[in-house]
């Protein structure tokens, strides 16, 4: 219709483009400019969101599915635990986080997105969409993803899409290649690009490739393995076959003997058999020696390749196998070397039950090995292989030990090691091996000496562990077990230093040695060890803050720890150690946020706390670490008055206590649990007005049990912290009995029991504050007022200090609260102004903790008080 076409400006151009690419790309659009000089005028960079940008993604297309608060979580959980104000995050990131927790939504039926289902890590996420993914393809497709659409350094790397067929189609693909393509493409794991008229194919994100470099480096060590256990078969072959050729050949040399009484010609035969059987017996022996030689390298350089990978099962599979094979050896065929190959891999195999929570064969195996050593030492064998040997089967027990609880009885094993050491490291110039245990049973006197509160020599033997570490190549990662065991023994400096109070040199220790677990983690991507050691570093930096009572930066690094353990949880959740450091990192920010009056938020971590290794079969410490956790959560109950909870809570503290019993938990540790149990109920007692008469004896029972069992050879007790807190206690429950000369008794026998060495920093000092705060209230009762004063004074000094007046813990109000209350006792001039005072302090603090019923027992005796 040529009136219509009248109708239109053909000169116009109403219309726009928009060009969208990578920033890899740019270059080439550089070069049209000078056709479309526009593209230079016009251009937006697309970062990384903000918070807020990030905040408005999930809340609007989430709809109903969020909340505000879940949201905010859900941003911060992808941006690394910042706050939303100072929030970088990954729009392919942010995309599909919440994509797989819709995922998980939908699965748990649920009709909206809770904080539990973040209960994870980004790399837990999407390692679990990386496998669920792959679950239906043969090996081989994944092996054609992980070896060629990724570098060896772990970038992204594409491929024409008919290489990328030919691949899949040799992989024997099902249905078809081209099927298998579409699949994983609308899975959203590979994705087809257009490039030059080319079809492409590549991982869908960047963030993709750390989750599949992981995979292909755990598919190569299984591979290695394979290969190895194919060796060691072929030698075991070959060994029986040398075995059957000896015995055929004896046949022969024992027929030829008689034959030779008969004729004399038939000496020939008899001297030709007897060559045979040399011959044979050499090449057994030498068969055998290959066979032994690679089941040295197995138990020594491949066992050190494959435990810091996480692959407990495979060490105790290789170990079992290993000492089997020396078991079922001829009585002719064994000797010294065999005999002590044979107690290493008892060794290797001990150390591994004990990653995996079996103590009580653990401890059988290190013993018998023990036997064996010694036997050899006992028949003359004092090599320093032999001396090495024995020094390693002592470090193991020791190890055992201490995770029975038995600490006091693992620091002779240590003590021991070394002397063992002692002449072969005398030598000009001794064995590496030497050298390696040397520094490891020093990190194990660490350990020791920090588990029985002796900062100050836990200190030196960790610094003496680290100086012998950096001699065999820790500090430039040339011998990785050495870097781990500096890293080791580095949080026992951390931890010796925070507690001897030198707060700012443990801060540089800590930060120096995360920066050395990231270069071993950069080389070696999911090291175990490394990313339990950067977890555990991060909470050590989290506890400098929590001894300058700053709550909210330590609840930022824990959160940070959090992340690294539980991505530590996605590669090897099965082991008594990533458990026991998950719980404990959920424990430390529950007990954050109570301080910081944000107890729904603890709620959270606290279950989350209670859940992780939950399982009748777990080891002595971990059913203690469960233990502790519920009566850390019954306690909390009863200061909200829900009893019938508190009840519950008790219930399953009971049950792991005779679990941790059923494990093979030391009896020092079963006493330990007892006293701590009876030690909650006594609070419990307290907070919901229980049986306080019953709940002193009890606590007076486990002090006597405590002081009984706690001594070393030297009749020193080696628990006093335990002692303080049981004390503390019982002083508590009696000044509410009115028995104020029993709580003055109490009081100061707590007090005795502390050393200055572990009471430098401001947390530190906290109980021991409350304690004198107990004393002086007892002794004002009693009337003897100045003393009171004198026990209050160090008390008062203590919250005059600047960082104390401005911290953000949200309960030490309520402690300055009873110091004034015991103050108004003991100054009776000043009681009614002090009582005011400490009325004000309580109503500072959030609602949250004024309703706890230890505030409201304050509340209470101050208002009796001021009736009088």
């Amino acid at each position: 219709d040529d009136t219509v076409a009248e109708q239109f400006d053909f000169g116009r151009a109403d219309y726009r483009i928009l060009i969208s690419l990578r920033e890899d790309y740019l270059a080439h659009l550089e070069g049209v400019k000078s056709a479309m000089p526009s593209i230079t005028q016009n251009r937006m960079r697309l970062a990384r969101m903000n918070g807020e940008q990030a905040l408005a993604a999930v809340m609007k297309p989430g709809g109903k599915l969020v909340t505000q608060e879940v949201a905010e979580s859900i941003v911060r959980f992808v941006a690394g635990g910042a706050e939303l104000r100072n929030a970088e995050v990954e729009p392919s990131l942010l995309s599909l986080i919440c994509r797989e927790l819709n995922n998980a939504r939908l699965a748990q039926k649920k009709n909206e997105i809770s904080v539990d289902l973040l209960a994870g890590s980004n790399e837990t996420i999407l390692a679990e969409f990386y496998e669920r993914s792959l679950a239906d393809q043969p090996a081989a497709v994944r092996k054609v993803i992980e070896d060629d659409l990724l570098t060896d350094s772990g970038y992204r790397e594409n491929l024409a899409e008919e290489r990328v067929l030919k691949a899949f189609t040799n992989a024997e693909a099902k249905p078809d290649a081209a099927t298998t393509l579409a699949t994983l493409v609308n899975r959203r794991l590979l994705r087809i690009e257009e490039r030059l008229d080319v079809r492409r194919v590549e991982l869908t994100h960047d963030v993709l490739c750390g989750v599949v470099k992981a995979s292909r480096e755990e598919r190569l060590e299984r591979e290695a393995l394979a290969e190895a256990e194919k060796n060691l078969a072929a030698q075991h072959e070959r060994a029986a076959s040398t075995k059957k050729a000896l015995v055929r050949a004896r046949q022969i040399a024992a027929g030829c003997a008689v034959l030779a009484v008969i004729a004399l010609g038939s000496g020939v035969v008899a001297y030709r058999a007897q060559q045979e059987e040399v011959k044979t017996r050499i090449a057994s022996e030498m068969s055998r020696g290959e066979a032994e030689k690679l089941l040295e390298f197995l138990l020594d350089d491949f066992l050190k390749e494959m435990e810091p990978m996480g692959r407990a099962d495979i060490v105790a599979s290789l170990a079992q196998r290993t000492f089997a094979y020396y078991e079922k050896l001829p009585t002719e065929a064994r000797s010294t070397i065999t005999q002590r190959n044979s107690a290493y891999a008892q060794i290797t195999y001990a150390g591994t039950l004990k990653v995996l929570g079996k103590q009580d064969e653990a401890q059988k195996l290190a013993e018998q090995a023990g036997a064996t050593l010694k036997a050899l030492r006992a028949a003359g064998d004092n090599s320093d292989e032999t001396l090495i040997a024995e020094a390693t089967q002592l470090n193991m027990l020791a190890q055992i030990l201490a995770s029975r609880g038995d600490v006091p009885a693992a620091l002779p094993k240590i003590i021991e090691g070394l002397e063992r050491l002692r002449p072969v490291l005398a030598k000009a110039d001794p064995p590496r091996r030497a050298r390696e245990r040397e520094a490891t049973l020093y990190g194990g006197l660490a350990f020791a000496y920090g588990g029985m509160s002796r900062p100050t020599e836990a200190l030196e033997a960790a610094q003496k562990c680290r100086t012998l570490s950096a001699k065999l190549g820790a500090l430039d990662l040339t011998n990785l077990a050495s870097t781990t065991q500096y890293l080791s023994a580095g949080m026992g400096v951390g931890s010796s230093l925070i507690r001897l109070g030198k707060l700012t040199e443990a801060k540089a220790v800590l930060e120096a040695d995360t920066a050395l677990a990231e270069k071993l983690l950069t080389l070696r991507p999911g090291h175990r060890q490394a990313l339990l050691v950067k977890g555990t570093m991060l909470a050590g930096l989290a506890q400098i803050e929590f001894e300058q009572l700053f709550m909210a930066r330590r609840l930022a690094y824990l959160r940070d720890a959090l992340k690294i353990q539980q991505q530590r949880a996605a590669l090897d959740a099965g082991t008594s150690v990533t458990q026991s450091a998950l719980r404990g990192t959920h424990l430390a920010l529950a007990v954050t946020l109570d301080f910081l009056g944000r107890l729904d938020e603890a709620d959270h971590h606290i279950r989350q706390s209670l859940v992780i290794g939950k399982d009748e079969r777990i080891d002595g410490a971990a059913a203690g670490s469960l233990a502790s956790n519920h009566g850390y959560a019954a306690a909390r109950l009863a200061q909200r008055g829900d009893l019938s909870g508190t009840k519950a809570e008790l219930a399953h503290t009971e049950r792991y206590l005779v679990v941790r019993k059923a494990a093979g938990a030391s009896e020092r540790a079963l006493v330990l649990g007892q006293a701590n149990l009876n030690r909650v109920r006594g609070e419990i007692a307290l907070a919901s007005g229980g049986d306080l008469v019953t709940a002193r004896r009890e606590i007076d029972r486990e002090i006597a049990a405590v002081k009984t069992f706690f001594k070393d050879d030297k009749g020193v007790l080696v628990n006093t912290g335990g002692i303080f807190l049981l004390h503390s206690s019982a002083a508590e429950l009696s000044l509410a009995l009115g028995q104020y000369g029993e709580a003055e008794a109490h009081a100061r026998e707590a007090l005795a029991y502390r050393r200055p060495d572990t009471d430098a920093t401001l947390d530190a000092q906290w109980p021991v504050n409350e304690v004198r705060v107990k004393l002086a209230i007892a002794l004002a009762r009693q009337g003897k007022r100045e003393e009171a004063n004198q026990a209050l004074a160090p008390v008062q000094d203590y919250y005059r200090l600047p960082l104390v007046m401005t911290s953000d813990d949200k309960t030490l109000d309520g402690n300055r609260a009873r110091l004034l209350f015991a103050s108004a006792l003991a100054n009776p001039e000043k009681r009614t102004l002090l009582l005011a005072e400490a009325t004000k302090k309580l109503d500072a603090m959030p609602q949250s903790v004024k309703r706890l019923n230890w505030a409201v027992r304050i509340r209470d005796e101050i208002a009796l008080e001021m009736k009088k």
